[in-house]
């Protein structure tokens, strides 16, 4: 995966997310951008997570880019700003999802699972959307009773 996002300490954060994934995710990072486009010009990625507020080469322009070079591109646009309009406007564009920070393992492997089209796991009967409402956040400790 390729994360692309302007903060060092966002980048860092998706990194400790995607530790918590079911998916093995092998990551490159990117600071803008440009950057970006010149990882994907020498590396195949299987998705790109790429924020959409950053300096210089804003994200939505990066996708543009990214999609001309290759339409096949599975990129996830990735946002702190609550912004409908925009959501749309990159999922219209050919964004394949859109998360919000922040986000969680189980947003990162549902997302996955449904760009990929794999079957989400399901646990003990529990249907994984509401497994995603009632799992603990990353730093509470877990609890498993047997």
């Amino acid at each position: 995966a390729l994360v692309v996002d302007d903060s060092a300490t966002v980048r860092r954060i998706i990194k400790k997310v995607f530790a918590n994934s079911i998916f093995n995710i092998d990551v490159t990072e990117a600071g803008d951008g440009q950057t970006a486009l010149d990882h994907c010009e020498n590396g195949e990625f299987d998705v790109v997570f790429l924020d959409c507020n950053m300096p210089g080469l804003p994200g939505t322009a990066t996708l543009e880019r990214l999609l001309e070079r290759d339409p096949g591109v599975k990129a996830i646009m990735i946002s702190g700003e609550r912004n409908e309009t925009r959501r749309r406007w990159a999922l219209d564009r050919g964004a394949a999802a859109f998360l919000y920070k922040p986000f969680n393992a189980t947003d990162v492997d549902r997302e996955l699972h449904a760009l990929f089209g794999l079957s989400m796991p399901q646990l003990a009967g529990i249907e994984p959307m509401k497994l995603a409402r009632t799992l603990p956040t990353p730093s509470a400790p877990v609890e498993v009773q047997w």
